[in-house]
């Protein structure tokens, strides 16, 4: 049986520009999952970030063309923030506690048609009317976090 004796961060690669990555230490090292917002997508929904990462997620890495808003609970429920910017240490309130997220266009800076509805309740991904397709709701606006490159 072969022994894999690379460090975990060199088996990670740097998302693309449409990418969002998350990882399971500071840093950006550790178990890695990717996801794509592909051409033509207006936004990616992650209702749950699979068994193999939830709660373990300790840093995030935004790809140059993308914004993630996080949660810590499945289906965007639960204390939530948004970055356009990679961050290489959670603060505790996030750090081993993200459960979903949802991806967006950069120039965006919130995702489309989501409904804040503060930290205890999570967000609602919504339809777009025609009138207002760009338009958010807040009751509750979200508090930015420190983020790195």
């Amino acid at each position: 049986m072969a022994i894999n004796t690379l460090p975990l961060s060199a088996q990670n690669r740097a998302p693309n520009p449409n990418e969002v990555a998350v990882y399971e230490h500071i840093n950006f090292v550790g178990k890695q999952r990717i996801w794509a917002l592909e051409p033509g997508m207006r936004q990616k929904l992650v209702p749950f970030v699979g068994n193999d990462i939830n709660d373990m997620i300790s840093s995030i890495q935004v790809g140059a063309k993308v914004g993630v808003m996080f949660f810590v609970d499945a289906n965007y429920r639960g204390k939530g923030n948004t970055t356009i910017q990679s961050i290489n240490s959670l603060p505790p309130e996030y750090n081993d506690a993200i459960s979903s997220l949802i991806i967006f266009p950069r120039e965006w800076l919130t995702p489309l048609g989501v409904s804040l509805a503060g930290p205890s309740v999570g967000a609602t991904p919504l339809e777009a009317s025609s009138r207002h397709p760009r338009r958010c709701r807040t009751q509750q606006p979200l508090t930015p976090i420190s983020a790195t490159t």
